[in-house]
């Protein structure tokens, strides 16, 4: 649901509570889902009953609890971005427009968090994985990677997320619809405070679960 700069934050935010030795094992984690954009394996191999969806249960490794705690942010992001659609812009399905709303709406969180990390937007440079825990191909995981620190070494304007986007598999249609509609969001203070709001409202409920 979320971007990666997001995900490593909200990851971080529960180090403290967690006990991570590894950080680059857990951040690596934290991205980790979404590089099936790049990968091509189905959504439900990252994301679905089978993956770990609890940072908190006893017995993960680093890499895994940073892997649920992306899931535990998806679940909790994804009912407040639902709240902020209008229910006039239908089903979310790839393409669609509301998937096009959504996706703008997680590139505006994003730009929001990244000036928040402080020093820990390093980790967003330092991704690793030596074995694919789904045996997808290793070299399309670091791929992800690769296009992520590059779009976190520069300074994570417009034009960068978008070349992100399109890295990831949107067409020059979608990406032109999403920059559109992020810019529009951005214009919009009421529903940019509301979004930049979804972080901490999830950080809370995480830590009250």
């Amino acid at each position: 649901m979320a971007l990666e700069a997001t995900h490593v934050r909200f990851a971080l935010a529960l180090r403290s509570k967690l006990g991570i030795q590894d950080l680059v094992a857990y951040c690596s984690g934290a991205v980790y889902p979404d590089t099936r954009y790049v990968t091509g394996i189905d959504r439900a191999v990252t994301h679905g009953p089978d993956c770990p969806h609890d940072p908190f249960v006893e017995g993960l490794t680093d890499f895994e609890r940073g892997w649920a705690s992306h899931l535990l942010y998806d679940r909790y992001e994804g009912e407040r971005i639902r709240e902020l659609m209008m229910p006039s812009v239908g089903s979310v399905e790839r393409s669609t427009r509301a998937w096009i709303e959504m996706s703008a709406m997680k590139v505006v969180e994003d730009m929001l968090s990244v000036p928040k990390m402080g020093e820990d937007f390093q980790h967003l440079r330092s991704l690793a994985l030596d074995v694919a825990p789904r045996g997808e191909n290793i070299d399309l995981i670091r791929r992800h990677f690769s296009i992520t620190a590059d779009l976190y070494g520069s300074e994570c304007a417009l034009d960068d997320y978008m070349t992100w986007i399109r890295e990831v598999g949107a067409d020059e249609e979608i990406t032109t619809a999403m920059r559109n509609r992020v810019e529009e969001i951005l214009k919009d203070e009421v529903l940019r405070r509301k979004i930049e709001a979804i972080f901490d409202g999830v950080v809370k409920k995480a830590f009250d679960a």
